[in-house]
């Protein structure tokens, strides 16, 4: 069934990670790898939250360090593992003398993250959600989908920031962030284009006669040679916004990590 996009990806590994949670529970384990943004943050909360093993690669060894970095700041994370360690870990928690892994204790912040990961995981069931189960797990905001241009709400989980609209789109923090600075790009270019067309409607009257007299012709090339001036306004301000949403040297940075065999506060 082809669904809502999340995360810019369809599948997206955030919605992977919960529907698997929510099946399987305290069987799961969630690992990430090497990846820009915060994809995958949302999905090893909802492991943890159904009592599974979650798993980042360290940042410090990372091609791209953004995805294991951001969960590493908004999860408990069970083991941060060298590539190389993570295989070998995996062989040995799933095998048979590793018994079952034991169910997370009930608690009422337990329950309430429950279900806010069952509403959620309607959205990937349903071409569309009620409203009232969507103002439930979420608050509206002030930004609009860059999908659908519906409003978008901020889902009630602190320990995350993410965004959901009626429709099923969901949106990572950064990954939001990347899209509008992608839709602002968009308008740009559209207004480029829209500019460049009524300069050149207005040099296609002024060479007809049969439309244009002095005066008016007059004025078309004035209008010309405003809208001109403007295509180069407009693409000096395009070409002064950085894309980039985090630092272009991130993968250069070392980041100070926790004691080994402890989980991350």
């Amino acid at each position: 069934m082809l669904t809502a996009s999340r995360l810019v990806e369809r599948p997206a590994v955030d919605p992977l990670f919960r529907s698997a949670a929510l099946t399987y529970g305290a069987d799961v384990i969630g690992v990430i790898l090497t990846g820009n943004l915060d994809n995958g943050t949302a999905g090893l909360l909802a492991i943890k939250d159904c009592g599974g093993i979650t798993i980042v690669q360290n940042p410090n060894e990372a091609l791209a360090p953004s995805m294991p970095l951001n969960a590493l700041q908004h999860v408990a994370i069970d083991h941060c593992l060298a590539l190389d360690e993570i295989g070998p870990f995996l062989m040995t928690a799933t095998a048979p003398e590793a018994g079952d892994p034991d169910p997370p204790p009930l608690s009422a912040d337990n329950n309430s993250s429950k279900r806010l990961l069952m509403i959620e995981n309607e959205f990937a069931d349903a071409s569309r959600v009620s409203h009232d189960r969507l103002e439930e797990i979420g608050i509206a905001s002030t930004s609009t989908c860059p999908e659908c241009r519906s409003v978008l709400y901020k889902i009630r989980d602190e320990r995350a920031l993410r965004f959901r609209c009626q429709l099923g789109h969901g949106f990572s923090a950064k990954t939001l962030l990347q899209d509008l600075a992608a839709a602002r790009e968009d308008t740009l270019w559209s207004a480029v284009r829209a500019v460049f067309e009524e300069a050149e409607l207005a040099r296609c009257l002024v060479q007809d006669s049969r439309f244009c007299d002095t005066h008016l012709a007059s004025f078309l090339c004035e209008l010309a040679d405003r809208a001109d001036a403007q295509i180069g306004q407009l693409r000096k301000v395009i070409a002064s916004i950085s894309d980039l949403i985090e630092p272009d040297d991130l993968e250069t940075t070392t980041v100070n990590l926790p004691p080994r065999d402890t989980e991350v506060a």
